[in-house]
C-alpha cells in the first residue's frame, strides 16, 4: 500500500505566498503554512492524502523529493 502525503511550505520560510496559495495551519504542529492549488486538487482525487508542513514531514521521515512510500506508516 502506498501512503500519499504532501508537504506544505511554511510561512516562516516563504513569507509571500504565490497566486492561488491559501494560508492554512499544519494539522500536526499548528504552524502557518501554504496550501498550494496542486495539494487542494490532490485532496479531491486522493482521499487519504496526508498533509503537513515541511518541518513535520522531515521529522516524520517523509522524503521531500516527491517519492511515495510503500507499505504505509
Amino acid at each position: 500500500m502506498t501512503q500519499h502525503f504532501a508537504a506544505m511550505p511554511l510561512v516562516s520560510h516563504v513569507t509571500d505566498g504565490q497566486p492561488g496559495w491559501r494560508l492554512v495551519h499544519c494539522p500536526e504542529c499548528g504552524s502557518a503554512c501554504w496550501e498550494r492549488p496542486d495539494i487542494a486538487e490532490a485532496k479531491r482525487v486522493i482521499p487519504d492524502l496526508t498533509e503537513c508542513c515541511t518541518e513535520c514531514a522531515q521529522k516524520a521521515g517523509f522524503p521531500l523529493d516527491g517519492t511515495q512510500l510503500e507499505g504505509g506508516r
